[in-house]
């Protein structure tokens, strides 16, 4: 506020709906235009990073400098760009792989180019590839956390070392008016946690809202999976070929409906939002982020009908004290 005014909270929003257009690198490369133009969205959320990913641009980026993201981003940006700026989308992805910061530069070149005056976010600060030793050497031990195997068996051929951050950074992105934002490492529950932190004003600590963000961003992370792709009874789906990628309406409350654009193929049912909730799931009672613990063992889940799955009830507990970590090795 200018001096002398009130110092007021600006009006914070009822509900925000927030789309996915990507669950992994080699997506459909048109699902952000359509879900761009099908329907009112207050943010598009695209996840590009499954863990061999990171491996694989780290060998783009030894190749060349400047590579080490998921350039297909870029490519549907091209199209894709004047449409969210006409329609105030905003933008957050974990294309930039481990370069996040490349992309984030080409994307400034390429609205420059299309003639738009961008704010983009870069979060970036996940690869620890490089500091390892110094690590180790202040004692942490880097135990495989399925095996037990010791670090240093591998540590002398590792490729690539990530932590896995979670939604802060990215809310730091929003808070200061960014319009795309790019991450590295960032969880794919995380991207779209933060838009309602950002939004509702949600406290870090408020555990139960951030497990229900923690859901949500799991219901639509990994594209149509959530929308019919991933469901066991595939003849109940119909129109794959125009499959339409879900939705999170979500409410200060943390409650929220799962949806799909109108007269999109796909489907959004009881049995295709439980059979997403179950995908990589390890522990109902335990299911760990960087942003806090959902306990999937509280989640109410109602089938509304006409593609809307209203979800409730979603209960959660502290993060864990230390970040998670993905390696590859040769």
């Amino acid at each position: 506020c200018e001096p002398g005014n009130i110092d007021e909270r600006p009006t914070v929003k009822k509900k925000i709906r927030i789309g996915n257009a990507g669950g992994y690198w080699g997506d459909d490369l048109d699902a952000l235009r359509r879900q761009l133009v099908g329907g009112p969205l207050d943010y598009e959320t695209m996840d590009f990073l499954a863990e061999i990913t990171m491996s694989i641009l780290r060998k783009q980026q030894l190749r060349n400098p400047d590579l080490g993201y998921a350039g297909d981003f870029l490519t549907q940006l091209e199209t894709c760009l004047p449409l969210a700026m006409d329609r105030g989308v905003k933008i957050i992805t974990n294309a930039g792989g481990i370069n996040p910061v490349g992309l984030g530069r080409q994307i400034v070149k390429l609205a420059k180019r299309l003639g738009y005056d961008l704010k983009v976010g870069v979060v970036y600060g996940d690869d620890i590839a490089g500091r390892l030793g110094e690590l180790t050497a202040a004692g942490e031990k880097f135990t495989n956390m399925e095996t037990g195997a010791r670090f240093a068996g591998v540590q002398d051929r590792i490729s690539s070392a990530n932590v896995y951050l979670g939604a802060e950074p990215v809310v730091t992105a929003l808070d200061a008016g960014c319009q795309i934002i790019v991450t590295g490492r960032v969880t794919d529950t995380g991207i779209t946690l933060a838009p309602m932190i950002h939004e509702f004003g949600w406290k870090m600590d408020d555990w139960d809202r951030m497990a229900a963000g923690i859901v949500a961003g799991h219901i639509i992370e990994c594209g149509a999976q959530g929308s019919g792709g991933n469901i066991t009874d595939w003849q109940d789906v119909r129109n794959f070929h125009d499959i339409g990628y879900p939705i999170i309406e979500m409410k200060g409350t943390g409650d929220f409906t799962v949806t799909k654009h109108a007269k999109t193929g796909g489907l959004i049912s009881e049995k295709s939002v439980k059979e997403q909730l179950v995908y990589e799931m390890g522990d109902p009672a335990q299911y760990i982020s960087p942003d806090g613990v959902a306990f999937f063992d509280t989640i109410r889940v109602e089938d509304k009908g006409r593609g809307r799955v209203a979800i409730s009830g979603v209960r959660g507990g502290p993060a864990p004290e230390m970040f998670k970590v993905s390696m590859a090795y040769d």
